[in-house]
């Protein structure tokens, strides 16, 4: 998948309307190559961020079947113009545009060679030109982003409830919109280890401590606070047989419906797993479905925060959450073997930068399909430089073939250098106007002090506090105040004008 082009017809939260340009056409498999937002805070870069996925998520919930699905949940006040290529299907690529030009269904064509349009009429062609999985990605709390996601959950699990109910015996389709918050992490790590060949654990251990899953937990509990029995799909009890028939070992309390399930990884254990989910992403899929479950356990006007207008309309506000000892289907007990030193600790105690790093990689590793859109907030906020260094080459080395797009907002420099011109966007704010431009250079290898300095207007390497100081003390000229300061400053391309001055002080001694 490659995204063309994106136009904002009418104004989005603090985007006045847009019609950008992102690259060429998808004409064979590239190596992978992000395009790439910078600029500072609040200068619009997660707002294109959450329009993409406003986008993707209305257009999804658009095109599910499902009963209970409200009709305003089919509707949205956004304007646009998308287009994207997707991956060769029957060795043909093909170009797709959305238009929203009104209160009506958005209109969906394929463009050939000659750019002619060919509308597409039925649901299921319209289907068909979606992308495979649209997964968003957010390093803080950016509840904007995660509850356009959210809401697309909501109204799977309120199916999946209503189903159950009616005793029905068909599968209910998930949406193919995923958001990796920070409850997805554990699956994330226990599905990547438990079927990870070597060279994916290498690629792991080349950055993190963790060489594998010691053992964990899973709890599904099939009753809300209010002691009321959650029904559940056929679908839905495979899924809790398949764990079962993995455990090391199970208890089951029939009177609170609550399955308690442990686990010691061995290869016996490894077996288990891939005979029953076939792949991480299947097993990570399994428990995603049940996590979802969790909203069931909401009050009634808790789950309303999903159908709101408001929501839509990106009111600041937190999604409900549901305590631990509420939850449907609860990770816990979650214990790593790491290296260096050898030993075995508990999940929590691994940083926030091996939080993030096998968060971000571990969802990038699962989902391999083509045509798969991944929408990253910032996804390298937590890691050290070195990490930030290797970020896109860590990409490549997953990701490499595999036809997906990668939208990804930054404020790092490390990052940029990796990303080439034509994919790569600054965001200024001036005034009350947001302004989005290509990068004018190539940004593709750049220093990184060059990056900070017409990106970031940052035309010093040094902190401004350091500056500021080295340059009162320049200013005075007092010879023996600038020698006693030689010491007192880290070493820096800034520190040369200070001995340029303290050369010229003593020439003009001399």
């Amino acid at each position: 998948m490659r995204l063309r082009r994106l136009a904002l017809l009418e104004d989005f939260k603090s985007l006045s309307a847009f019609d950008k340009d992102f690259r060429g056409p998808l004409t064979s498999v590239d190596a992978v190559a992000p395009v790439c937002f910078a600029g500072l805070n609040g200068s619009g870069k997660s707002n294109v961020i959450e329009l993409l996925a406003e986008i993707f998520c209305y257009l999804e919930l658009l095109h599910l079947d499902y009963e209970k699905l409200s009709d305003n949940a089919r509707k949205t006040d956004l304007r646009f113009v998308i287009e994207f290529d997707l991956a060769p299907s029957d060795s043909l690529t093909r170009q797709v545009r959305i238009r929203k030009d009104s209160t009506r269904p958005p209109s969906f064509f394929e463009i050939n060679d000659e750019g002619e349009e060919k509308e597409l009429i039925s649901k299921t062609e319209q289907v068909k030109v979606l992308p495979n999985r649209i997964l968003g990605y957010s390093s803080g709390l950016n509840e904007t982003i995660s509850a356009v996601f959210g809401r697309n959950q909501y109204w799977y699990s309120k199916e999946v409830g209503e189903a159950a109910i009616s005793n029905s015996k068909q599968r209910v389709a998930h949406t193919r919109t995923l958001y990796m918050d920070y409850d997805s992490n554990a699956p994330i790590v226990v599905a990547n280890y438990l079927f990870a060949t070597e060279e994916e654990k290498r690629l792991f251990q080349d950055h993190v401590r963790i060489t594998d899953v010691h053992s964990f937990r899973i709890v599904v509990h099939l009753k809300r606070p209010n002691k009321t029995a959650i029904e559940t799909t056929p679908e839905i009890n495979n899924n809790i047989e398949r764990l079962k028939a993995c455990a090391t070992v199970t208890w089951h309390d029939e009177g609170q419906n609550l399955w308690t399930f442990d686990y010691f990884v061995n290869e016996a254990t490894r077996a288990a797993f891939l005979h029953q989910f076939k792949s991480a992403s299947q097993l990570f899929v399994a428990l995603y479905k049940l996590w979802l479950l969790n909203s069931l356990a909401l009050d009634g006007e808790s789950r309303k925060f999903y159908t709101r207008p408001t929501v839509q309309k990106g009111l600041i506000e937190r999604p409900p959450t549901v305590p631990l000892k509420d939850k449907i289907l609860a990770l816990t007990k979650l214990r790593l073997r790491i290296q260096k030193p050898t030993r075995v600790i508990d999940y929590a105690a691994i940083s926030d930068g091996e939080h993030q790093f096998l968060h971000v990689f571990g969802t990038i590793l699962m989902f391999a399909e083509p045509n798969t859109l991944f929408l990253l907030d910032e996804p390298e906020t937590h890691l050290n430089p070195k990490w930030r260094v290797d970020f896109v080459r860590t990409l490549n080395q997953i990701a490499e073939e595999r036809n997906q797009e990668f939208v990804v907002s930054t404020h790092s420099p490390f990052l940029i250098s990796d990303c080439r011109q034509a994919n790569t966007y600054h965001f200024t704010r001036h005034d009350n106007e947001i302004r989005i431009n290509q990068v004018r250079f190539e940004t593709f290898g750049s220093s990184f002090d060059y990056l900070l300095s017409e990106l970031f207007d940052i035309p010093a390497m040094i902190s401004n506090q350091a500056i500021e100081e080295l340059k009162t003390i320049i200013q005075r000229g007092d010879l023996k105040e600038m020698l006693a300061a030689v010491p007192r400053f880290g070493e820096s391309l800034e520190k040369r004008f200070l001995f340029e001055k303290i050369e010229t002080v003593l020439e003009d001694k001399n």
